[in-house]
């Protein structure tokens, strides 16, 4: 799971964005990251209690995502995020049936 959400912040860290918007891959990695284990948790794999500790413990092994995870934690547009990417969550519950330009599409709205 962690390699996962490790997987999920370096691909969206690919995302070209201005100087002033340094912060659009990591939104999108928390965004990305709470997507993946909330589908474990509606798959029976993980309880929300596990799925909140493994999003803090990786949230606290990269310091560099605390605003992301801020965000992603009190944003309406956070939570719109999530849920717009649920769907295109596959059995592994990494969003690999996205690519990476309808990932963009799909995200950028949300994450400004």
């Amino acid at each position: 799971m962690k390699a996962l959400l490790l997987l999920t912040v370096l691909m969206v860290s690919a995302l070209p964005v201005k100087a002033d918007e340094t912060r659009l891959p990591y939104r999108a990695g928390m965004v990305s990251a709470i997507a993946a284990v909330n589908c474990h948790v509606g798959k029976g794999d993980i309880t929300e209690e596990q799925a909140k500790e493994i999003v803090k413990e990786f949230v606290n092994e990269s310091p560099v995502l605390n605003a992301a995870y801020s965000w992603a934690t009190t944003s309406d547009q956070a939570s719109k995020a999530v849920k717009a990417l649920a769907p295109y969550m596959n059995l592994e519950c990494d969003g690999d049936i996205l690519s990476d330009d309808e990932y963009k599409r799909l995200l950028l709205p949300y994450l400004k």
